[in-house]
């Protein structure tokens, strides 16, 4: 039983880190209702995410900072809006995703 509880508590770990590790992260919330994000920042304050989801930059400070950051990946935590068919994120604080570089293999 205590092993069966063990199990459950690491899967349920691996479900909320591995998306936000890997390249192709979709949105996460947490219980506070924040949005961690991974996308690839684009004009007019846009925000690209891997799985096809645009976001609108919220206009604060930190959004005005991430809007400058064009054409870069970044993992982006905020707050979400929705605003009839436009989803708004409320930005708290962004970092730029390192791209994970692939071993080759000599043959």
């Amino acid at each position: 039983m205590k092993k069966s509880i063990q199990f459950l508590y690491l899967l349920i770990l691996l479900a909320v880190i591995l998306p936000i590790s890997s390249g192709n992260a979709v949105a996460q919330t947490t219980h506070d209702g924040t949005i961690t994000i991974v996308g690839t920042i684009m004009k007019s304050s846009k925000i690209l995410t891997d799985d096809g989801k645009v976001y609108e930059i919220g206009l604060n400070s930190k959004g005005s900072d991430l809007s400058e950051m064009i054409g870069q990946k970044m993992l982006i935590k905020g707050r979400k809006t929705e605003l009839s068919k436009i989803t708004i994120i409320l930005v708290s604080s962004f970092e730029a995703v390192k791209p994970v570089l692939k071993k080759t293999t000599k043959s």
